[in-house]
């Protein structure tokens, strides 16, 4: 896959405070929306959610994702969630397009690691 042509993502990421997005809502408007770069942010965002939630984080929106990853006592756990950011970041930070079989694939690895803690 190349580098996007730019793509607009109407999507602030200021201030965002992952304890008030209703990821449902969001994630399905952004696969509706085809906005595949969105949807797997969100579902990263989720499980930033899912590890505070848990107390394996301490969740604070000045850290960075290689903090997060840190924190992360479980090896296993860690091990996983550091693929995941690699995932995300190469996506979001790379501006790499993302079509509907690269995200249906990232989206089951998010999915299994969060119905497998």
């Amino acid at each position: 896959s190349g580098k996007s042509k730019g793509i607009e993502i109407p999507y602030t990421e200021t201030l965002e405070n992952i304890h008030e997005i209703d990821f449902s809502e969001q994630i399905e408007a952004a696969i509706a929306a085809g906005n595949y770069r969105l949807a797997i942010r969100l579902y990263y965002l989720r499980a930033l959610k899912s590890l505070s939630d848990r107390n394996q984080i301490n969740w604070q929106p000045e850290k960075t994702n290689s903090s997060y990853v840190n924190e992360i006592s479980d090896l296993s756990t860690r091990q996983l969630f550091a693929q995941l950011t690699m995932s995300f970041e190469y996506v979001w930070y790379g501006n790499f397009s993302v079509n509907s079989d690269s995200f249906n694939s990232l989206k089951e690895r998010f999915d299994q690691f969060n119905r497998g803690k």
